[in-house]
């Protein structure tokens, strides 16, 4: 079971976690390249407060309540 809300780091933990549960073209598939980490880590915190949390903000509720 996966119980998370942070969707950068459900990316990383689905990135691998089902490989041995489904065919290997799929498994291979990388959704957090080595390559692209670091920018990939950059952008994070602004997707986040701006599309995560912003719907805390537009309604106007403290994301600490939730």
């Amino acid at each position: 079971m996966i119980v998370n809300n942070e969707s950068s780091e459900i990316i990383r933990i689905l990135n691998s976690a089902f490989d041995e549960f489904v065919d290997n073209k799929y498994a291979k598939r990388d959704f957090y390249p080595e390559s692209l980490r670091k920018e990939i880590d950059e952008v994070n915190p602004w997707v986040y407060d701006l599309f995560n949390n912003g719907v805390y903000k537009v309604l106007s509720f403290p994301a600490s309540v939730f």
